[in-house]
């Protein structure tokens, strides 16, 4: 499958003959689009003045982009539309129902942040805050963050396999972002898998994701398929009883941390490192003893435990000790960092 036979442009079908209030509704709207904003380029090595967008206390935005311009998308990525797809509608984040104004410092220019090159789907767009709306100011500038502390992000998948975003793909493809393979993999990996979640959508090592102390980790792990794993490292027995808890509350952005540990060499072990802290560690219960059993959570430390009668260690997973779902995804990880770093 290839972007020729994916992306199909067409011109405006015209209503004939015209009615008044059509002709009214479509002068507003071509007067509408002349003074929208448009972004020309998501290529970073391009951008211009013109691009510099600003989303300060916005909770909805519509970036038209120039790619579009005149014309309408019948499909991208291999979705099929049924009518004119919708300008894409961004927001900053959700809590719940409640959606969040985009901070105030949010002024720089949107683009497209490619993934390793052992990791073809893992591009994304993102926001770079920059000190002025020159494009030199783009390297002195940094990525737009969620509440979390992870980049806010659209994943490539969601561009291509989800009607809410399709319009960005002709964008990638007219500032040659995106190629034909990686169209295909994302249309096979992502086209009926549901809700994608890209703060817990990973694609090597050095991916971060949030975690709740309170809660299991839920991962998807994107490699020649997908592996949806988790893992609960979080919670204890209390007295050896049948029943798990959670030891702490808070959250975090964490990583896996290849093991090197004298004990696990030659062994593919994972740690869990916490590379920073978001809402502080507090303990849900005062006495039992589970919860001494599992150390606070610290930044830039690796998440340690204390085995009954034991020394703390760091919290260990082998993962070709076993044949779990879990155990593939993370053996999936693995392989694909050390390709990545092969490359570097």
């Amino acid at each position: 499958m290839t972007l020729s036979n994916i992306l199909v442009l067409a011109p405006r079908r015209a209503c004939w003959p015209p009615r008044a209030d059509f002709l009214l509704k479509r002068q507003s709207s071509v007067d509408a689009t002349r003074h929208r904003h448009q972004i020309s380029t998501l290529d970073p090595h391009l951008l211009t003045a013109a691009d510099y967008t600003d989303l300060s206390g916005k909770r909805w935005h519509n970036p038209e982009l120039l790619a579009l311009r005149g014309a309408f998308l019948q499909s991208v990525g291999p979705v099929r539309l049924k009518a004119k797809p919708r300008v894409p509608t961004i927001c900053y984040a959700r809590v719940g129902p409640r959606v969040l104004a985009f901070p105030h410092t949010t002024q720089g220019f949107m683009y497209y942040h490619p993934g390793p090159r052992a990791t073809p789907l893992g591009g994304s767009i993102r926001f770079r805050i920059t000190p002025d709306r020159t494009p030199h100011s783009f390297r002195d500038g940094s990525d737009l963050l969620l509440p979390c502390g992870l980049p806010w992000r659209i994943l490539l998948p969601q561009i291509l396999c989800r009607q809410g975003y399709a319009r960005f793909g002709p964008q990638l493809v007219q500032d040659g972002l995106v190629t034909d393979d990686q169209v295909s993999q994302c249309w096979k990996l992502f086209h009926d898998n549901g809700r994608i979640c890209p703060g817990h959508t990973i694609f090597g090592l050095d991916s971060t994701f949030p975690v709740d102390f309170t809660c299991d980790i839920g991962l998807t792990i994107v490699g020649s398929q997908l592996h949806r794993i988790q893992l609960s490292p979080f919670k204890g027995r209390i007295d050896r009883g049948e029943k798990w808890f959670s030891s702490w509350k808070g959250s975090a952005i964490a990583r896996f941390e290849p093991s090197t540990l004298p004990e696990y060499a030659g062994r593919r072990v994972l740690h869990l490192q916490f590379i920073k802290i978001i809402e502080p560690a507090i303990k849900t219960m005062v006495r039992d003893t589970a919860s001494d059993r599992i150390l606070p959570p610290e930044d830039g430390q690796l998440f340690t435990i204390s085995p009954y009668r034991q020394a703390p260690r760091p919290w260990a997973y082998d993962i070709d000790g076993n044949n779990s779902n879990t155990a593939a995804g993370l053996r999936v990880l693995w392989d694909q960092s050390s390709t990545s770093a092969a490359y570097d």
